[in-house]
């Protein structure tokens, strides 16, 4: 290997050829964009005229219930008409997609990425046709989000948080590193001035500042979210103006009090070392259940990113990647082989019983009315699958987990006026199913079609050139 240039945010070079980066990552770039405009133009499908989906059971995400026999019609970028099937009018010359068997949804949400290139094909494939992006180089960002906008690279949609921690070893992979409340509430005014909506907070950060970037933030109408700053705990944070917090874990460490040092990987052995031992229905939990339900904080819990860390030993597969590692390129699947931090088997068996710990946390958040977001950190498209087969084996509804990853993530980010739902005038993102995700959980990897702003998309052609096989050609078919 002579060179891996991810961007401005990573790259590794031989030796003594480090000044030729920059070259490198301009000429990458220009092959990317050349690429990415080859495969939008063959991948996406611009119908000249209607598209009817009939016979179809539909989502409907604001209620959370299944509308069956149903016919959509879709012109241009948006939804035109639904009603049950043989009542609606199909439109002369429309093209007329017969969806027996097969569920509509409004498009899928990730509510916890930091994209590349090739992640946009991967979410759209996967079904999630919009996505917010929690920490990413705001040059990257903006390129990527132009093209997936313009219909010149495929992508989803998205909605962008600004990312701000504090100098130190353990700093984030960010520029926007502060240490006064000038220069922190001056990256508030500028992730404003450049659309963003959301601050997020990460693990170094002076926790003195929280409380003033949160009030500035406030004020101009983003929110606040983020990792807990070393010596902070969850409640506090939420107190100083937090709007929603990062991983499950977090939530688990508000109960360490601020011994452990947040910045390091003691913020995920210490969960799995502790959190079997947390008493759901204890005094300390309840009020904190009762603060996040007071404060209305919003939380992103990213299940599968924790799933193999917790559930496995370095050379196994958690149960998420046996499902889909048959359709994976070879590298890929060897990178499943990976997770799992426990050093023996002792110490897994603990590990085991804080993951299921903390899939009953979740179930207790939604129980309470505390509001979840599905994001997940890890894979596009196929991590936010699993996360909602997560939410299901957690004890969560299925249809309130789908709720959860349209209308929940599109009433965060207030665009429930024209997302989140299959609804005359609504923009005209959708995902076509085989078979009934309400039913079974694990049919939301069966992602036949793929609609985004009107655009048809086949997700086996989107995979087939990036070395991932189709659901229906996997050695082992999705059940």
């Amino acid at each position: 290997m002579f060179a891996f240039v991810a961007g401005a945010w990573f790259r590794v070079l031989r030796e003594g050829w480090e000044s030729i980066g920059d070259a490198l990552a301009a000429a990458q770039d220009s092959l990317e964009k050349q690429r990415d405009a080859a495969v939008a133009r063959s991948l996406g499908e611009h119908p000249s005229g209607a598209v009817v989906f009939r016979h179809v059971s539909v989502f409907d995400a604001p209620n959370a219930r299944m509308l069956r026999e149903q016919a959509v019609v879709v012109r241009g970028n948006r939804i035109e008409a639904l009603g049950p099937d043989g009542a609606v009018r199909v439109p002369a010359g429309a093209r007329v997609i017969d969806a027996r068997g097969k569920t509509l949804l409004p498009g899928l949400w990730d509510m916890h990425t930091h994209n590349g290139t090739l992640d946009g094909r991967m979410h759209i494939a996967g079904g999630v046709t919009s996505v917010r992006d929690l920490a990413n180089d705001i040059d990257d960002l903006r390129r990527l989000r132009l093209a997936w906008d313009s219909g010149t690279a495929i992508g989803p949609r998205v909605m962008m948080a600004g990312f701000m921690d504090g100098p130190g070893p353990y700093a984030g992979p960010t520029r926007v590193l502060v240490s006064t409340r000038d220069s922190a509430l001056a990256w508030v005014d500028r992730y404003h001035s450049l659309g963003y909506e959301q601050i997020k907070l990460y693990s170094s950060l002076d926790t003195g500042l929280v409380r003033p970037i949160a009030e500035r933030a406030h004020a101009l109408g983003l929110r606040v979210s983020g990792h807990i700053p070393n010596h902070m705990t969850a409640a506090r944070a939420v107190r100083d103006g937090y709007d929603e917090i990062q991983h499950i874990n977090m939530l688990f460490l508000n109960f360490a009090g601020d011994s452990i040092d947040t910045r390091t990987p003691a913020r995920f052995s210490a969960p799995g070392r502790y959190g079997a031992d947390l008493d759901l229905a204890s005094d300390s939990v309840r009020a904190f259940l009762r603060l996040l339900k007071e404060r209305r904080t919003v939380i992103d819990l990213t299940l599968a990113a924790f799933e193999g860390m917790f559930t496995v030993r370095p050379g196994t597969m958690d149960e998420g990647g046996q499902r889909i590692a048959d359709r994976m390129p070879a590298q890929v699947r060897r990178g499943f082989l990976s997770g799992g931090i426990a050093q023996n088997d002792a110490e897994l068996t603990r590990y085991r019983a804080s993951w299921a710990r903390m899939l009953a946390f979740a179930k207790a958040l939604d129980d309470h009315g505390i509001p979840i977001v599905a994001g997940t950190d890890c894979m596009p498209g196929f991590c936010l699958q699993r996360e909602l087969q997560l939410y299901s084996k957690a004890g969560i509804a299925n249809a309130r987990v789908l709720q959860i990853a349209t209308w929940g993530a599109a009433t965060v980010m207030k665009r429930t006026d024209r997302l989140g739902a299959i609804r005359p005038g609504y923009l005209a993102d959708v995902v076509l199913v085989d078979g009934d995700p309400v039913a079974d959980m694990h049919n939301i990897e069966r992602v036949d079609l793929v609609m985004k702003d009107g655009v048809l998309y086949d997700p086996a052609a989107i995979q087939r050139p990036l070395g991932v096989l189709p659901w229906r050609e996997a050695a082992r078919p999705v059940p």
